[in-house]
């Protein structure tokens, strides 16, 4: 998998209260670029299924890792592309050191990788600088 995107903010809220808007998912479309809806197929926990529009089309994640109020991995698989979230939350003076980690996988199409590495970070590297400002003005 190549890395995609890196970038970490610190958020003046504890943990618990970045975690709690982290994991609402109907709310992610405040913070997540271009998502119009997201709804957990059940609790949020290791296994469950996330449902998304973006661009028009729906797209489905699973939570394949969860260390609450420390680490969530959230796994999208579409078509050929294989990518991979990482959100990392750190207790720190100031409130939470929050961190996202984004690698992607192409099977297949290579002459598309650029690109879709280019759009991941011109959308996907501004969630946590807005899930800061949702966090704070909450």
């Amino acid at each position: 998998m190549t890395r995609v995107i890196s970038t970490s903010e610190t958020i003046r809220k504890p943990p618990a209260e970045v975690w709690e808007v982290l994991t609402d998912w109907p709310k992610a479309t405040a913070w997540m670029p271009s998502v119009t809806s997201m709804l957990a197929e059940g609790p949020t926990q290791v296994g469950t299924r996330l449902s998304y529009r973006t661009r028009g089309d729906t797209f489905h994640s699973t939570i394949t890792e969860l260390d609450e109020r420390r680490r969530l991995t959230l796994k999208t698989e579409h078509g050929s592309v294989t990518a991979d979230y990482t959100y990392d939350l750190e207790d720190v003076a100031e409130g939470t050191r929050i961190s996202l980690n984004a690698t992607c996988q192409l099977s297949g199409h290579q002459w598309f990788g650029p690109i879709l590495r280019l759009m991941m970070r011109l959308t996907d590297g501004k969630q946590i600088k807005k899930l800061k400002r949702v966090v704070e003005d909450a």
